[in-house]
């Protein structure tokens, strides 16, 4: 079993970059690709390392394109089918942040309707 983050050598990181860069050649018109494809090379530049759904979207693609995988990806399973990858809190480092952002939004506009309820129900 494999253990999450990977950490990846200077040259595998080279390696994801390019792979995401054909990806992105490749799937030029699928913009949910293209957007996986950047943050991945984006992320991995930065940290140096993969998560479990990155990992299995990069082998997912190395797979469908053919490419050689990075040496630390060599034991990664890519789930059959459209499965997702489960995924803990600590894994999902950089993809938390978004969204804890937009759910504290979703959490200030509940609090404001909800204060504009009262004052109309009870005329506080």
């Amino acid at each position: 079993m494999q253990n999450y983050p990977i950490q990846l050598s200077k040259a595998s990181i080279k390696a994801v970059c390019e792979i995401c860069r054909i990806v992105t050649d490749k799937c030029s018109k699928n913009q949910k690709s293209v957007e996986m494809a950047h943050g991945i090379a984006d992320f991995v530049k930065e940290h140096g390392v993969v998560s479990e759904k990155q990992a299995i979207w990069i082998c997912r693609n190395t797979g469908y394109w053919r490419l050689d995988r990075p040496s630390e990806l060599e034991d990664v399973r890519v789930p059959k089918g459209k499965t997702k990858a489960s995924a803990s809190i600590e894994q999902a480092d950089g993809e938390i942040e978004p969204v804890r952002g937009w759910l504290a939004e979703q959490l200030r506009d509940i609090q404001r309707k909800l204060d504009l309820l009262l004052t109309t129900v009870c005329g506080h």
